[in-house]
């Protein structure tokens, strides 16, 4: 990462760019960029406008809008009346106000600081009283004074105390061994046989554990294992869940299941490099009833699985493509030479006429009227999607475009289908007048590029139309090719795609440029440069990792970034075409 230097007023939006990753802030550098904030739109930024491109947490605004206040100080940007200013700030603009505010803010600053620190502190004993009481409590079972067992204790906090979950078995998935969290009365004689083990700390992630087999209909019993006295609330996934199945004896395999913190509709995913009892409490900050939820990975369906379904419901329901819609924007070019379908002739992509073969007659139909003189760049898809609007193009996967003009979320496409970059031309059968046709297309089902994807890849003439895509889809793109930065992560653990020729390694770095559905879209960095969705879980949220191999704390709620496909969340995950190749 390169840090911009010089003046502010110079930098270009890569610069820019480049400083919100310094901050932290790299969530939001699609925004900026997409927006074509440079560094002369950065020094007028205000509260609204950073609302504008998607810094809702107010957090998040502070922090980047004090990084400016001090970079204009540094180099010596006058302060304008209507700039942001920190509270408390001296500058010339406030110095005529009233002493008194400031004294007043320090004294109100003060007290804040000294009742956070008391709040930590008072959570910190509650802590400590709870995990002393659960050690007294286990040791008075062992030597079998059970009047102990059951004496009030006042934590600290509400009345009403939360109750463990009971334990459940079932053949297959638990031994029969006694549970730390559930202790119905029993004689001492029992008692002293299975000493308990301090779980309160666990306690969120036991109970997703209890819920999931709930779930499966597992009946109750009390049968448990014992919990690894070494585990912590600050270990990642990869050690919390094992430790946890090995409490419950569940004979499965943890990578087999992924951790949720959900509140509502609200779904996080957690990696499995990711502290889960952390993120659930930060996110409890906000949303005070945030728990834990643990899915089977069967049950999160890939990108292209999504696809297929959603595909098959709108067949079934006879719901398809919008009579009124030109063929030119749901057709590919042809196979052939040349080749008539539904009333439109499809020149070829390796044969297409000539720019010097287009008369003035041709014409430019859909959102474009007239083409730009430099394409702003190419694109593959990498999503499929079909929409009912007349101006907007038929994707499938692998699909090629070349790009005229952005909008927010959505691009002005022309199609590509020989990948060339030279465009897609169509001879209306009625006069044999050439046609350019445009359409958009959301950005989220695209990976753009710098340069035609056919001047990297290679391949032959004689390919089907279906050969031709999936080519497409699989093709090595280099990660410097790609006019996006994405995200640096690390892959956590070996990953075969199932549904195309991509694949990874553990410890191989990934670069991350779309999310979906709790998957993500990345390019392996290096000269394989393969690329696909692959779960999300299995990726590390940092490119890097400590000298010991364990792995560095960040924050924790931080999502990736891009965002998922635009326009997704208005009307859904698009759906899946079929061929709309004039061939077979």
């Amino acid at each position: 990462m390169v840090v911009p230097t010089g003046d502010v007023r110079q930098w270009t939006t890569t610069g820019v760019g480049e400083w919100l990753r310094k901050l932290g802030l790299e969530q939001y550098v699609p925004s900026f960029v997409e927006n074509d904030i440079d560094g002369e739109a950065l020094i007028v930024m205000d509260e609204a406008s950073l609302r504008d491109l998607g810094l809702a947490p107010l957090g998040h605004r502070h922090t980047l809008l004090t990084e400016l206040f001090h970079l204009k100080q540094m180099q010596g940007i006058p302060i304008e009346k209507e700039d942001w200013v920190p509270s408390g700030t001296w500058t010339p603009l406030t110095a005529g106000q009233n002493s008194m505010d400031d004294s007043m803010s320090q004294q109100l600053y003060s007290r804040d600081q000294r009742i956070q620190w008391l709040e930590a502190r008072v959570a910190q004993l509650s802590a400590t009283m709870a995990h002393l009481h659960e050690d007294m409590v286990a040791l008075a079972r062992a030597t079998g004074h059970t009047d102990a067992v059951h004496a009030p204790f006042d934590y600290g906090g509400s009345s009403q105390t939360r109750q463990a979950a009971p334990p459940i078995t079932q053949e297959g998935w638990f031994h029969p061994d006694r549970s730390p969290l559930w202790a119905p009365e029993e004689s001492p004689r029992t008692a002293r046989a299975q000493p308990t083990a301090n779980t309160a700390h666990m306690a969120p992630l036991c109970d997703a554990v209890v819920a999931l087999l709930q779930r499966r209909g597992i009946a109750q019993q009390n049968a448990t294992g014992r919990l690894d006295a070494t585990v912590s609330s600050e270990d990642p996934c990869m050690v919390l869940l094992p430790a946890v199945f090995q409490l419950y004896q569940v004979q499965d395999d943890w990578r087999n299941y992924v951790l949720f913190a959900t509140y509502g509709s609200t779904e996080r995913c957690i990696s499995y490099d990711e502290r889960p009892l952390v993120v659930l409490y930060r996110m409890r900050e906000s949303m005070p009833d945030t728990g834990l939820q643990l899915r089977p990975v069967s049950e999160l369906e890939s990108p292209w699985m999504i696809a297929q379904r959603k595909l098959a419901v709108k067949w079934h329901s006879g719901v398809w493509n919008n009579p009124q819609k030109h063929d030119a924007l749901h057709l590919r070019a042809a196979r052939t030479a040349k080749e008539e379908v539904a009333g439109l002739f499809s020149v070829h992509a390796f044969e297409r006429l000539r720019p010097s073969a287009l008369t003035p007659d041709t014409r430019v139909r859909g959102p474009i009227a007239t083409l730009p003189d430099e394409p702003v760049s190419y694109a593959v898809a990498i999503y499929p999607y079909e929409s009912d609007r007349e101006d907007e193009f038929d994707v499938q996967a692998g699909d090629t475009f070349v790009v005229l003009s952005k909008a927010k979320g959505w691009w002005a496409l022309r199609r590509d289908s020989g990948a060339d970059g030279r465009g897609d031309v169509y001879l209306a059968s009625s006069n044999a007048v050439p046609e350019i046709w445009t359409g958009w297309v959301p950005a989220g089902c695209l990976l753009e590029i710098k340069r035609p994807l056919a001047q990297m890849v290679e391949a032959p003439l004689t390919l089907t139309d279906q050969a031709w895509l999936t080519h497409m889809i699989e093709a090595p793109i280099p990660v410097d090719v790609v006019v996006s930065q994405g995200t640096a992560a690390v892959a956590l653990m070996d990953f075969e795609s199932k549904d195309h020729a991509f694949r990874v390694a553990a410890q191989e770095p990934v670069r991350v440029f779309k999310r979906y559905n709790f998957w993500s879209y990345c390019i392996a960095e290096g000269p394989r440069a393969q690329r696909g969705w692959m779960p999300s879980w299995l990726i590390s949220r940092r490119s890097s990792r400590s000298a010991n191999g364990s792995v560095r704390a960040s924050p924790s709620t931080q999502l990736l970034t891009p965002a998922p496909p635009a326009a997704l969340s208005s009307m859904g995950p698009p759906a899946v075409t079929l061929s709309y190749s004039a061939t077979s």
